[in-house]
């Protein structure tokens, strides 16, 4: 199967994601510096998710640009991670709306996990189609920081069931923790350079 086309999928998906997030924020009512004040929280959830959608799409460029087959069964896991990621719009707009309330958070906290673990999932299969013999355990040997990113998503959506800004902090730990350069596919992309 050809690669590029889940490739180009996958980006337009991700594009499409960043852009609704930015449609659904509210415009200022007046046309001074004071009338932003009232949508500063929307535009942070904004940043927030807008940072996030893009290490994904920084990841699923580095792993796909590693790869030289795939098969159905990494189409549909590409399809369950975008799956997640496509709810980041709504989940964006919700947390805006709530004052930094439970259920808001914790649906946010939820789909970046869901997002993480399947993003995991799909490195799994591709690498597997790669290399028959790999197993689970050996991915997540090799990607020791995004196991942790999702436990600590995992322990950010328990937080987030009892105090909302606890679970931005931990988001915030987690969104430091993405930036940090993913060293993995670097010796095979520069072999192909």
């Amino acid at each position: 199967m050809d690669k590029t086309r889940i490739e180009l999928f996958s980006d337009a998906i991700l594009a499409v994601a960043i852009t609704i997030i930015v449609l659904e924020m509210e415009v200022p009512k007046g046309h001074f510096i004071n009338d932003f004040w009232h949508i500063v929280d929307e535009c942070i959830s904004y940043a927030g998710s807008f940072f996030f959608i893009s290490i994904f799409w920084l990841k699923h460029n580095k792993l796909f640009h590693s790869v030289k087959k795939i098969d159905s069964k990494v189409l549909r896991m590409n399809l369950i991670f975008l799956f997640w990621i496509s709810l980041l719009p709504f989940a964006t707009r919700w947390i805006d709306g709530g004052n930094l309330e439970k259920s808001p958070t914790v649906m946010y906290a939820l789909i970046l996990f869901m997002s993480g673990i399947s993003f995991q999932l799909l490195e799994y299969y591709v690498m597997k189609v790669e290399n028959q013999g790999f197993r689970l355990i050996d991915i997540l040997k090799k990607d020791t920081k995004g196991t942790i990113i999702n436990i600590l998503s995992l322990i950010t959506i328990v937080v987030a069931l009892f105090n909302a800004e606890s679970a931005i902090l931990l988001l915030t730990l987690i969104a430091i923790l993405l930036a940090i350069s993913d060293k993995r596919f670097k010796k095979e992309n520069k072999t192909e350079e």
